[in-house]
């Protein structure tokens, strides 16, 4: 992964966080220490499953993948790299069990916030799993 980083006279560079979003592939130790030089950075990360097997039904990841997008949240509380987590909900796929380990890991290791995005456009979501809309308005 390459990341430029704009702004060598100063301004943008210390007034004006960069803010980058990732399923967590590339955050290696050597991209993560880079980000961590490289402040201010925000970083998204849709963590999405708490486990290589949940990243692989809910994503496709291989176990490299998952296991680097995994422990890039331990590495980015480590660094000090401020960042927030989201995920989708898709307990029907998963289980409920992982989406609280979800966001047990981003909090543990410092996520500032942690997002949960309700399923909503995909062929995956069982139309049992969430209470009709019309029902709770």
């Amino acid at each position: 992964m390459k990341v430029l980083l704009t702004g060598g006279a100063g301004f943008i560079g210390s007034h004006t966080a960069v803010e980058l979003t990732t399923n967590g592939h590339h955050l290696t130790e050597e991209l993560v220490k880079f980000l961590a030089e490289h402040q201010p950075i925000l970083v998204n990360l849709s963590l999405n499953g708490g486990t290589a097997e949940s990243r692989r039904i809910l994503m496709g990841d291989n176990e490299e993948f998952a296991r680097t997008a995994i422990d890039g949240v331990e590495r980015l509380g480590r660094y000090g790299v401020p960042f927030s987590g989201s995920l989708v909900g898709m307990p029907n796929l998963t289980g409920f069990a992982d989406m609280e380990t979800s966001i047990r890991h981003l909090a543990d290791h410092g996520a500032q916030t942690v997002r949960v995005f309700l399923p909503g456009f995909s062929k995956w979501v069982r139309e049992d799993i969430f209470p009709d809309p019309d029902a709770i308005y």
